[in-house]
């Protein structure tokens, strides 16, 4: 039975709302997954007269008379593939791909027949096209007897196509599904190309700007064999263009010219090094051109103004966080030569920095008030939400405070004593009063004390006198500091990945490398440094395991990075799955409480095959937490 199929007879045979993470387990597969498959169902159960239900906290239930759950049933065995045929949604998804990608005119019939519903159904549907359309300053054009059509200058239907790629993506469906049904262009075969290039001529692109790249050279192409050339935007100085045409780029023209075999037109090279001009602005050496000094200037400007406008939401001191400025100045400057020149990016983290980070997300989108100020722009999702990964690491490290627990059966008023004193000589840190049996408040605090020979624990703890001795008071203070200078402090949910697909090495490497310098712990420098050191010798530590670092001149701040990979790599001599990277101040280079936890769990067999049967990044994130406190 189909996965889909198991999750309608689920929902149809309980009597009571489920969860996303109840169908999970049962299916023993991720509520991403769940979540990605309940789109494609939702469909089906429209057009068999019922209504998918879900509501927060709640759950998901099959609304609808007995006879239609029925019949829904006896359907549940058709092509799941077709399912996504009935939604709305998805039908104005279709007829937008199909006209922006198509080279011919199109007819509404055709999609009455594509889709099956009725000519008058298409009509409404079109409307909400034009709607579409209009935003992205493209028209659509309907006249009788001569097909559909859009109006527009090129710049901007090959920014609606990347919007729509964007759109669908965030909704799981495939774009290049869609693309495949248009065009024979063979995107894993640019992707490799991109991935050698970057290689090759040590540039080092990140994933995303990898999958970028890639996306836009598709459509380049198919845009090509239309013979839809694109006109180099006259806002872009030809000179300017003409000195970042570096041998490097030639090189990648001159690969996908033999490779694709296709001429790749002037205007179209240009709009190549646009794209790529904006990916490499994240390198140091490469934003020294003069040619960016206005682009700088800017960037400080709109960043400045954005921390002023920051701190009047939540004083947190980021004017006074060095790290926070130069990395947001650094994310800024490719993000407004972006925006400046209309260029799109996808940012495949959007979905899960919107629910891990929301309030970070909703703080970032007042950065559009500076958009709009100084380029008459502003930013998409995309864009905004790699700022409010930046605002969330202040915020994370601002706010964060040890929490400790007392444990003392000797009654009331000598509970409250020791709390009062222990706050005396520890005003930062929360002391909370807990019982023997309450469990559940001792999970929420960090690290223990305890009165009582009886008591056991297995957090940070540490037993005490009922009156706080002297020497209780500095033994405290060394098991505060140790918990405050632990793992909690060096690893993050974001610089954890699990990597279902297929990867080889550089990839991993680029992708924690990233995940590093997101969180603004790392310079765009710090891969180089990973690259080198790995080609110093083995980084294999055994049990499959990696443990690679760069150098420290290139660290913000020390941060820990993890991969758990589903299919193992052959690394250098050895097959590995779990990939460790350090990124260390030189300050805390010689502090090995920083690392000792980490290295304890790094031997302990037992803890490694936990890891190694984990699924998802949140179950990898609870083990790590769970060692470092140890």
């Amino acid at each position: 039975m189909d996965r889909k199929e198991k999750i309608l007879e689920i929902l149809l045979q309980s009597k009571d709302p489920v969860t996303t993470i109840e169908i999970s387990k049962k299916l023993d597969v991720s509520s991403r997954t769940i979540r990605s498959d309940l789109n494609q169902i939702e469909s089906l159960v429209l057009a068999n007269g019922c209504r998918l239900m879900k509501k927060p906290h709640v759950g998901i239930w099959i609304e609808g008379s007995q006879e239609n759950k029925n019949k829904l049933f006896l359907q549940s065995s058709m092509d799941m593939s077709s399912m996504q045929a009935y939604s709305k949604e998805y039908r104005i998804s279709g007829i937008l791909a199909q006209i922006l990608l198509s080279n011919s005119r199109v007819y509404p019939q055709y999609f009455a027949e594509t889709f099956y519903v009725s000519r008058s159904t298409i009509d409404k549907d079109l409307l909400e096209v034009e709607k579409w359309l209009s935003q992205h300053n493209l028209t659509l054009v309907r006249k009788e007897n001569q097909g559909l059509y859009i109006d527009g200058n090129e710049k901007d239907i090959r920014n609606a196509i990347s919007n729509l790629a964007g759109q669908l993506n965030r909704k799981n469906v495939p774009f290049m599904e869609v693309v495949h049904k248009h065009s024979n262009e063979n995107e894993e075969k640019i992707k490799n190309l991109v991935t050698k290039w970057s290689q090759d001529n040590h540039i080092h692109l990140n994933e995303v700007n990898i999958n970028n790249l890639t996306f836009h050279i598709l459509i380049m192409m198919i845009r090509i064999h239309q013979q839809k050339t694109y006109l180099t935007d006259r806002e872009f100085d030809s000179e300017q263009l003409k000195s970042l045409r570096n041998a490097e780029i030639d090189k990648l023209i001159e690969l996908l010219e033999q490779n694709l075999h296709e001429n790749i037109p002037e205007d179209e090279r240009y709009y190549l090094v646009m794209h790529i001009t904006g990916m490499l602005l994240e390198r140091s050496d490469f934003i020294s051109n003069p040619v960016f000094d206005d682009l700088k200037e800017l960037a400080q400007k709109i960043a400045a103004e954005f921390i002023g406008n920051l701190e009047k939401i939540i004083p947190l001191g980021f004017a006074e966080s060095e790290n926070f400025k130069q990395s947001l100045f650094y994310h800024l400057l490719p993000t407004i030569y972006r925006l400046k020149y209309g260029l799109n990016l996808y940012n495949p983290l959007l979905n899960e920095i919107k629910m891990n980070y929301t309030s970070s997300f909703s703080i970032a989108s007042i950065i559009n008030s500076s958009f709009k100020k100084y380029l008459n722009v502003t930013a998409g999702e995309e864009e905004i939400a790699f700022i409010a990964i930046h605002i969330s690491v202040v915020v994370e490290s601002k706010t964060r405070h040890v929490t400790v627990a007392i444990v003392c059966p000797m009654g009331v008023g000598v509970s409250q004593l020791l709390r009062v004193k222990l706050q005396d000589n520890f005003p930062d840190v929360q002391f909370i009063n807990v019982s023997y049996t309450d469990r559940e408040r001792l999970e929420q605090a960090d690290v223990v004390l305890y009165t009582s020979n009886d008591f056991k624990t297995n957090k940070p703890s540490l037993k005490v006198n009922p009156l706080l001795l002297d020497a209780d008071v500095q033994r405290t203070q060394k098991l505060i500091q140790n918990f405050e200078i632990s793992g909690k402090n060096n690893f993050s949910y974001q610089t954890i990945i699990y990597e279902r697909e297929k990867v080889d090495k550089i990839t991993v490497l680029q992708d924690l490398s990233n995940r590093l310098r997101m969180s603004g712990c790392v310079t765009s420098d710090f891969l180089d440094g990973v690259l080198k050191r790995e080609k110093m010798g083995s980084t294999e530590v055994g049990n499959g395991i990696v443990l690679t670092h760069g150098f420290h001149e290139h660290v913000i701040k020390t941060q820990f990075a993890f991969c758990k990979c589903k299919y193992p790599i052959l690394w250098n001599q050895e097959q590995v799955d779990f990939i460790v990277m350090l990124a260390i101040e030189k300050k805390d280079a010689k502090d090995v409480m920083k690392m000792n936890w980490l290295y304890k769990m790094l031997i302990d067999k037992k803890v490694i095959d936990e890891i190694s049967n984990c699924e998802d990044e949140k179950s990898i994130y609870e083990i790590l937490t769970r060692e470092s406190h140890k």
